[in-house]
């Protein structure tokens, strides 16, 4: 078993420990230290999630370099965080990538009301892997065996405020890069059993949702999704809705039933937002944030049931803006968090961990604050994920520094797709809102 940060700390000592800390990563401790691909291999929903029952936590799951899903949690009250627990591997046993160690098999968390948390992995184009914790908020146990979908890769989960659960995925075979569905599963007792796939959507090249999760609007009781199409032999984002009492497909408004199986021409038609790339999508008590894109330049659009306002933003306040997510409790002040290339760069290509921040509604934004300078880490941020259901303290976003290398024992070959900096191992941090580190 890999040993936690936790446990090296009981084992050295405090003092010896502390120093040991400061010859890395400018001294800042990674919550996770090696981590094939950190959290984000693939475009995963955020694998963070925040719940208060018994316990005041943050869940979080990565997949370890020896390819297994571990879970951990940070505990708001003792300000600790948990020692790993390794959960399963995350190989795929059957199908065309049975065996290999395939970036898409990484672990994806919900934990639903009654505090069960769910565990979604090991699988591209083959049946998910799926797992349930044993008692709620414990991440001792596990109930593991169950197979889910047949064709499953990007796992995405919402919860209705019935309880059922949604689970949205691409469903396709061979990695879902032919003629693809959008599928979900549906669940009514909080993940025992599931139902058979629901096609939602039939596309001609490939499909894969994206962004932070699948947004319930309590407003609307919809779901929005960030869907990635490849209409015109690229990929680009497109914004919709989904009714779950109707299983309908919707457009990025609402307004606009896209009718039984959608495909790529009626999303190039109705799920752009003013005709422009869709960069990331946030809901807040009924109102939809978007932050858009044509070419270099970047715009932030907001949606209120009615009128669309669309405000540009100018090019050299967000240039090299790569991903990030949209973060706001009042609608005024509006916040955009985002790994960002910028000079001078380094042999590793990472990036610079930016916020920008409005105070009027999305209307102007400043310059930028960088949160972490990529230099203070050494080989810079490659991803950013934003807590689900965050409490507004703790752990808000956890990012992930890419350390350009392997393990020691891992074998390289075309089909594990870690075949680039961004799946290679990993450190993972866990920041609050200004880009504290909490370790």
């Amino acid at each position: 078993m890999i040993m936690g940060w936790r446990g090296y700390r009981r084992i050295l000592g405090g003092a010896v420990f502390a120093a040991f800390l400061a010859s890395i990563a400018g001294g800042q401790a990674p919550v996770v230290a090696d981590a094939l691909g950190g959290t984000l291999a693939r475009d995963h929903q955020s694998r963070a999630m925040y719940y208060e029952g018994q316990h005041r936590r943050t869940y979080l799951t990565y997949l370890r370099h020896d390819f297994e899903a571990c879970v951990t949690y940070y505990d708001h009250d003792s300000g600790q965080w948990a020692e790993p627990v390794r959960v399963d591997n995350c190989i795929a046993e059957v199908g065309w990538c049975k065996d290999l160690k395939d970036g898409h098999n990484a672990p994806n968390l919900w934990v639903s009301h009654t505090g069960t948390i769910h565990l979604i992995y090991g699988s591209h184009g083959t049946p998910f892997k799926y797992a349930r914790s044993v008692r709620p908020e414990s991440i001792d146990e596990w109930e593991l065996g169950a197979r889910l979908s047949n064709y499953a890769t990007y796992p995405f989960v919402a919860e209705l405020p019935s309880g059922e659960l949604l689970m949205f995925h691409r469903y396709g075979p061979q990695g879902g890069y032919k003629n693809p569905f959008l599928g979900v599963l549906r669940s009514m007792d909080d993940g025992r059993t599931w139902s058979e796939v629901e096609k939602l959507g039939a596309f001609r090249q490939a499909c894969k949702l994206n962004g932070e999760n699948a947004v319930y609007d309590p407003a609307s009781g919809r779901i929005h999704l960030n869907l990635a199409l490849m209409p015109e032999g690229s990929w680009a984002s497109y914004a919709c809705q989904f009714d779950p009492a109707a299983s309908r497909l919707y457009s990025w408004d609402g307004k606009t039933d896209l009718g039984a199986l959608p495909g790529d021409d009626l999303f190039v038609e109705h799920g752009r937002v003013d005709g422009l790339t869709l960069r990331e999508i946030f809901v807040n008590h009924g109102t939809l944030f978007f932050l858009l894109q044509r070419g270099d330049a970047h715009s932030f659009a907001v949606w209120d049931g009615e009128t669309l306002a669309r405000y540009d933003i100018p090019g050299s306040k967000m240039a090299g803006f790569t991903s990030g997510p949209i973060w706001t409790r009042d609608n005024t002040h509006l916040f955009i968090y985002g790994a960002r290339d910028t000079e001078p760069a380094t042999p590793f290509s990472g990036k610079d961990l930016y916020v920008w921040t409005s105070a009027d509604g999305g209307r102007t934004w400043d310059d930028g604050r960088r949160l972490i300078d990529r230099r203070t880490l050494g080989h810079g941020i490659q991803g950013v994920n934003r807590v689900m259901n965050y409490p507004g303290h703790g752990p808000f976003l956890i990012v992930c520094e890419a350390t350009g290398t392997y393990s020691d024992d891992f074998e390289v070959t075309p089909q594990n797709h870690y075949d680039n900096p961004w799946r290679k191992n990993k450190r993972i941090y866990a920041l609050d809102e200004q880009g504290r580190f909490i370790d």
